[in-house]
């Protein structure tokens, strides 16, 4: 019976509203309305208020609500697990919605538990979203708590909000409002409750919100991404033929075989990125902020251990190996057996470190976290060879063949990750699915380099007697030559490490005092910075092997490329900041959703200011390297690291991730400048102020033009500031004419003759 039945809360006063052979509808005579809000789940006749519609299209459906203090909110329709709610003050847009769990009440119905009401309220004042009577209820509630200072600056800003914005904002409250603080102001009454009542302040106050319900199931953003995925293979076949067919592989001039070991692991992992991007939508809102924090840290202590095995061993066996091609395989072998080693030793550190986290740090890390980072651990061996090969690759200056693997694996990895995920393995099976994918990379590396492999055995045989017998056959580690690694290659793990830590280390201070959700808000930043990361990091490993053999051999040849490169990296990072700046709310918002704006967008609009610096250090640290000057980079990283450190420990307690974004920026410029004293100490003195002069002149073109054009629509912003930018190159000319005759090959013949008289000065 519906009105006895133990397992369903039931409103008195239930009526039988229809009936046939199939079916019976009961109506509630108490009911007013398909949402109500009340204190508590008991009946709807003892709601606070009913809601105002403002619109339902089936999908979504926002309404208008009073709450002044925790409270349930019944959607009178049948729960369903895809339903996602969101708060947002009354008159703000999305960007400052809160998520809101759906579950179900009343025997199915939706319902949306409000809790910290007071917690919203102060949130919204503090983003500057809040409407003018919500600081009449923070101002109710400090006076109750007698705290006058905290009423005065209230009071402040609730003045300074409304000489600010436009009357119509606040209707006909608005004079009812400066009326009460006039009257407040000139009240010396010290009792604030009295002084309140009168000076009428509180007439108004109220917690108006509006509720946004919307439809959107996993499922759908599942399908959607496999939808994508397919488009994804659709084009990348075909764009692996026509690479073939289309562009030579043969030995040509320096910068075309730049371009090519560059422009396609370039356009391969932005492609990828691409991607992995597709894929953290789904992620992202499966795992919500506080598990997508969890799987960042888990990612990021991983990233420790495989700087730790990897010991600068890739950088060296590209430097070594383009030296000389024949001694390939034994370079790999050897650095492939020291990787292995390092791997044992790593178990050790590994454990001791997850020991001193769990006991010194409060709270510990969650179970979860504990498996994940563990399993991500077991992946690293066959992931550390896999970036040996890929290294050998490019020592070759074959880097497109491990860019189209990676693309490969990284398929792989977001479908096993989409699986894991459905199933509802969180985090722990995402780590399970990356061992999966590093043993698929490896294997398809290692078969495609059987014939670098096999040619360099065939050189290696021709080698005089004077090689060790064991050496002989490059399929041995040669132990001789693996203590002399690592002495090289020490100081190139050293820098490595370093760097990572110069750019992480936020991320462990923000864990340890902020918590795993603020750590998941940072990560949305992260993100779109390790994307854009890849044209540096791919367009100096492909030139590696050119600069290596021009600091031995001409070193004015090897400063002419430092310079084009340097001016070639502005030309993108400076524009791409400026265009992340406007769209930092936009872009979080896809990428995470609601849940993850503003603090994802503010901490993408400051650290975007880092690339200009960060590519800049991208670039010279592997000029550095080429010029064998890896110890002395080592000092250059621990004057950088310090001042990251130092400051992310004052400021992130206080400032949480707005501190560690600013301490990016301000520590990638500190790392700058011992690196370009070492750089003019082997070099001679560079004219800085031509390579990057006339590019950020450009990019402040550009910043206006879309400053002036946002307030109209941002499209019209992209436009004009596209517009301003290509049209303050072709003034300004950043390149010479020497370096446009270098660039030339590159362009199609027609380009080609167009782009001179515009391009150089």
């Amino acid at each position: 019976d519906l009105i006895t039945s133990p397992s369903l809360r039931a409103w008195p006063e239930w009526s039988l509203a229809y009936e046939d052979e199939a079916v019976r509808i009961w109506s509630a005579s108490g009911g007013g309305g398909p949402v109500w809000v009340g204190p508590d789940l008991d009946t709807p006749a003892h709601a606070t208020q009913w809601p105002t519609i403002r619109s339902d299209t089936g999908r979504e459906k926002i309404f208008d609500a009073q709450i002044n203090e925790p409270a349930w909110v019944v959607v009178s329709e049948t729960y369903m697990s895809g339903w996602r709610a969101f708060i947002r003050p009354w008159g703000a847009d999305e960007d400052a919605e809160v998520a809101l769990d759906v579950q179900p009440v009343l025997g199915g119905l939706q319902g949306i538990r409000v809790e910290s009401v007071d917690a919203l309220i102060d949130q919204a004042i503090d983003q500057g979203t809040a409407p003018p009577t919500f600081y009449l209820h923070a101002i109710d509630r400090a006076i109750i708590a007698g705290d006058a200072v905290r009423v005065d600056d209230l009071l402040d800003r609730l003045e300074a909000l409304m000489t600010s914005d436009p009357p119509e904002i606040f209707g006909a409250i608005k004079d009812r409002i400066q009326a009460g603080i006039q009257a407040w102001r000139a009240s010396s009454n010290p009792d604030l409750t009295q002084r309140a009542f009168e000076s009428q302040l509180l007439e108004v106050e109220q917690a108006n919100w509006t509720i946004r319900l919307v439809y959107s199931p996993s499922s759908f953003q599942i399908g959607l991404f496999v939808s994508f995925l397919g488009a994804v293979l659709a084009l990348f076949m075909p764009g692996v033929w026509l690479w073939r067919s289309f562009v030579a592989s043969g030995d040509s001039n320096t910068i075309t075989r730049v371009a090519r070991n560059s422009l396609a692991p370039i356009i391969l992992n932005l492609f990828n990125r691409g991607i992995d991007f597709a894929f953290a939508l789904v992620m992202l809102r499966i795992l919500g902020p506080e598990d997508a924090g969890i799987y960042f840290y888990a990612g990021f202590i991983f990233v420790w251990f495989d700087i730790f095995t990897n010991f600068g061993l890739d950088l060296y066996l590209t430097r070594e190996v383009a030296r000389d091609r024949s001694r390939a395989a034994r370079y790999l072998f050897s650095t492939s057996t020291l990787r292995f080693g390092l791997t044992l030793v790593g178990v050790i550190l590994l454990a001791a470190f997850l020991l001193a986290r769990q006991s010194f740090i409060h709270p510990p890390l969650s179970t979860s976290g504990l498996i994940a980072i563990i399993l991500l651990y077991v992946g690293l061996f066959p992931g550390s060879l896999s970036k040996g090969m890929t290294s050998l690759f490019y020592a070759f200056e074959q880097a497109e063949y491990p860019a189209a693997i990676t693309t490969l694996s990284t398929i792989s990895k977001t479908v096993l990750g989409l699986i894991v995920l459905v199933l509802g393995y969180g985090v722990i099976g995402l780590a399970a699915a990356s061992i999966v994918t590093n043993v698929l990379t490896l294997a398809l590396l290692l078969w495609g380099g059987r014939r670098l492999l096999a040619s360099s055995r065939a050189d290696s045989r021709s080698e005089t007697d004077e090689a060790p017998r064991r050496a002989r056959w490059a399929g041995l580690a040669d132990f001789p030559l693996m203590r002399g690694m690592v002495g090289e290659s020490w100081p190139l793990l050293l820098n490595h490490f370093l760097a990572t830590i110069f750019f992480q280390i936020d991320v462990l201070i923000i864990e340890a005092m902020h918590g795993t959700t603020m750590v998941g808000l940072y990560s949305v930043a992260y993100k779109w910075l390790s994307a854009l990361n890849i044209i540096p990091a791919f367009f100096t490993q492909a030139m590696l092997p050119v600069m290596s053999r021009q600091a031995h051999e001409d070193r004015d040849a090897l400063k002419r490329t430092y310079t084009l490169a340097i001016k070639l990296l502005l030309l993108i990072a400076l524009p791409v900041a400026v265009v992340f700046t406007f769209l930092a709310y936009f872009l979080t918002g896809i990428l995470g959703g609601s849940q993850y704006l503003p603090d994802g967008a503010i901490a993408t609009q400051v650290m975007i200011w880092s690339i200009p610096f960060g590519w800049i250090n991208s670039l010279t640290q592997y000029v550095l390297v080429a010029l064998d000057l890896q110890r002395r980079i080592t000092r250059a990283f621990a004057i950088a690291v310090t001042f990251n450190i130092v400051s992310n420990l004052i400021f992130i307690p206080q400032y949480g991730y707005q501190a560690a974004a600013l301490t990016t920026i301000a520590s990638e410029f500190m790392l700058l400048l011992p690196f370009v004293r070492l750089l003019h100490q082997a070099l001679g003195r560079l004219n800085w102020l031509a390579m990057i002069g006339r590019p950020a002149a450009a990019a402040g073109v550009m910043f206006g033009a879309m400053w002036l054009g946002w307030s109209l629509h941002p499209a019209v912003g992209l436009v004009a500031g596209a517009f301003a930018y290509l049209a303050a190159l072709l003034v300004l000319r950043p390149l010479s004419a020497a370096e446009i005759e270098r660039l030339r090959p590159l362009l199609p013949g027609r380009i080609r003759n167009l782009a001179r008289p515009f391009l150089s000065r």
